[in-house]
């Protein structure tokens, strides 16, 4: 006889067993089948605490006190199925999903809750507990009163909070950070530096290569008389000078980060610097030969050498220092494995802005990543790009610094390095088109034309003592962005991304944005359905978001590749618009009399409610009225107005980019691409042949489409 009762099997108590005829009919004197029913129910989830069963519900149980000592806290722990209620010497102290002395609704009894409770209560004599079913099908009781004596020790510092919990292992104080009688900066000669720590009987711990310090990383220095600890390290080259100290019984010292820059072998930095690996070889991506070089042709160039030494101070440096293996290690690197993405793919690094002068913008430290997608590829672009992520998890929950100069905040949650994928001189495309100013032009246009927008700037970058070349910082247009810029909390907000045909929200859900695409789909002819877009549109910002890539001939963006690029951020509450920013525009600025982005209709994208709002006699008003108000009258699209917002910016790295040529302009020829050459023949043609002419192009392209002369 088998009986199957599942995988999980049952509790039953009856088994009926029935003969069946054998062949189908008749009667059969002998058993040839069982048929087996079982009643019963699925096995007890609490039979491994049960240790009474009892039969019906509610339930007391009573205990007496022992009369123990006082206690200096008290905690009850309760797994229950389903209402619960605690009493001392007849008093009700707590209860739990009870709706009067009825069980307020089902409750796991496998899910203990624990409370904290008056340390009197030990001392009552007599505790009860009482359990209450929604049902017959089961109950459990399982209470644990537990009384603690605290051993009260001397004053500590405790850096981990344990709120109605005993305090964890103290610290006596906090050693000094470690601090160098020299300030970082640039230097020509060499040097001895000495870093002391200001708390006796601690022991300092260096490292020179960019790696964190620590216990088991770094060199030692300790004063044998228990005094105040000093570090002497000769510096003769760029250095990365890293400093922590410890004591026993007390909490570690932040780390220090000094980087001191001898410019003159930065100049002439080797293909094979020490400690760096010959080749790149990614997980999921070719090998390639490692790039370090900084070109001789161009370091040794009569014409420009003082405009390099110049132009490595004329604009901020910012040095990044990490493990070296969390930067180019075989297995963690981040650039060696520049195509892994996600938060498992940043590591904690420090940066430091050295400004001009030699004095310090700021030092903190910062999650590091990668940033991009399709130059992530070293067979793409050796130069990647970076994204600093400011989080407690790293150091400060956002920077607090006037990074840039113009704008209305000084407060950061993630900043992007862009190392100029689309045509930089590391582009396989277009490099003699290199000009590094496109994207910040962009960025520039914007916010003359009245709109929020995220600002740029620049700086040279450094990596573990390495020059890097010429980096342009940005603010990304996410959630915090827009608690800075608009107000609220970052967790309120939406901010979206579209990569070619793909949506993501980057912050928040989609849920809004498809509302709006879903709204744009009614007949915007009728005023209800126009309203109900701009109800969640801001109409004004879409113009100047659409003019700006309509003028700029952006060929990544609205009208190529499926609209990619787009940036867009709404707090979710009512009444709230979305916005758009513009974003990675360095594919523009091609010919005066190119024609894209006016007539755009692709699916998903904002440029399809701009096309379906494009049915509205109205939008189409204020459409042209605001493409009069930047074409015409100096406004920010007119020939001179962009023309001087172009050479602002051409100016401010004249020299800075020299320095990216010797670093980066051989990459795709032996004879290196220069600022004399071709960086000012794409400078003279924009200024000859783009700026004089594109707004009347423009404004005849507008004209044709019924946006412009209404």
């Amino acid at each position: 006889l088998v009986v199957e009762t599942g995988a999980e099997g049952v509790v039953g108590s009856t088994v009926r067993v029935a003969k069946v005829a054998v062949g189908g009919s008749g009667s059969s004197e002998w058993l040839s089948f069982a048929e087996v029913e079982v009643w019963g129910t699925s096995p007890a989830p609490y039979a491994d605490r049960i240790v009474t069963e009892i039969e019906t519900a509610p339930v007391w149980v009573r205990v007496e006190s022992v009369a123990p000592d006082p206690v200096d806290r008290v905690t009850l722990t309760a797994g229950f199925d389903d209402g619960f209620l605690f009493l001392a010497d007849g008093e009700e102290v707590l209860a739990a999903n009870l709706d009067g002395q009825v069980a307020a609704g089902d409750h796991d009894g496998l899910v203990s809750e624990t409370w904290t409770l008056n340390p009197e209560l030990w001392e009552r004599s007599l505790w009860a507990f009482r359990v209450e079913s929604v049902d017959e099908d089961d109950l459990l009781l399982d209470p644990v009163l537990q009384g603690q004596r605290i051993t009260t020790g001397p004053v500590a510092y405790f850096t981990t909070p344990t709120p109605g919990e005993p305090n964890g292992p103290g610290s006596v104080g906090f050693v000094a950070t470690p601090a160098p009688d020299a300030p970082r900066g640039f230097y020509d000669e060499a040097m001895t530096v000495t870093l002391t720590c200001d708390t006796p009987g601690a022991t300092l711990w260096v490292t020179v290569d960019g790696s964190s310090p620590s216990r088991e990383d770094g060199v030692s220095y300790k004063d044998d008389q228990g005094g105040v600890p000093t570090a002497e390290v000769a510096v003769t080259t760029t250095t990365i000078l890293r400093a922590m100290a410890t004591l026993e019984g007390w909490e570690d010292s932040s780390i220090a980060t000094h980087t001191d820059l001898f410019l003159e072998d930065v100049i002439h930095q080797g293909a094979l610097p020490d400690g760096f690996p010959v080749t790149w070889d990614g997980m999921d991506q070719a090998s390639v030969q490692a790039d370090y070089e900084m070109d001789p042709e161009v370091v040794e160039d009569a014409d420009v050498q003082d405009d390099l030494w110049e132009g490595l101070r004329d604009i901020p440096t910012l040095s990044i220092a990490l493990d070296p293996e969390d930067l180019f290690g075989a297995e963690d690197g981040i650039y060696i494995h520049s195509l892994q993405r996600g938060s498992e793919w940043e590591r904690t690094a420090s940066i430091e802005l050295i400004l001009p002068d030699g004095s310090t913008g700021f030092q903190e430290d910062v999650g590091l990543r990668i940033h991009g997608y399709g130059w992530r590829y070293h067979s793409s672009s050796l130069k990647h790009a970076f994204r600093l992520e400011f989080s407690p998890e790293h150091g400060v929950r956002k920077l607090e610094y006037p990074w840039f100069v113009d704008a209305p905040v000084d407060r950061f949650d993630s900043i992007v390095l862009r190392s100029q994928g689309s045509r930089g001189w590391q582009d396989f495309r277009d490099p003699e088109q290199a000009q590094y100013i496109r994207d910040a032009f962009a960025r520039d246009t914007a916010r003359d034309m009245g709109k929020v927008d995220g600002h740029a700037t620049y700086v040279h970058l450094y990596l573990d003592g390495l020059y890097w070349g010429l980096y342009m910082p940005v603010e990304r247009p996410d959630a915090g962005f827009g608690e800075e810029y608009f107000g609220g909390s970052d967790d309120d907000y939406d901010a979206i991304n579209r990569r070619t045909s793909t949506n993501e929200a980057i912050d928040g859900t989609l849920e809004a944005y498809n509302d709006l695409l879903a709204l744009s789909d009614e007949d915007l002819s009728q005023q209800a359905h126009y309203e109900a877009v701009e109800a969640m549109l801001d109409l004004t910002d879409l113009i100047d978001y659409m003019l700006i890539h309509q003028y700029t001939v952006n060929m990544d963006g609205p009208e190529v590749f499926e609209s990619n690029n787009m940036r867009g951020i709404r707090e979710r509450r009512e009444g709230a618009q979305f916005r758009f920013f513009v974003w990675d525009m360095e594919y523009s600025l091609w010919e005066a009399d190119d024609n894209y982005n006016i007539d755009v209709d692709v699916a998903g994208s904002i440029s399809h409610v701009y096309s379906r709002l494009r049915d509205n006699a109205e939008f189409r008003e204020r459409f042209a009225e605001r493409a009069a108000l930047h074409l015409t009258g100096g406004g920010a699209l007119t020939p001179q107005a962009a023309e001087d917002r172009w050479e602002a910016r051409a100016e401010e790295i004249h020299r800075a980019i020299v320095a990216e040529s010797a670093r980066w302009g051989d990459t795709d020829r032996v004879v290196p691409y220069t600022r004399d050459v071709e960086w000012e023949a794409e400078r003279a043609r924009l200024l000859t042949e783009f700026f004089p002419y594109r707004t009347a192009f423009m404004i005849q392209q507008l004209t044709a489409a019924g946006l412009y002369g209404i």
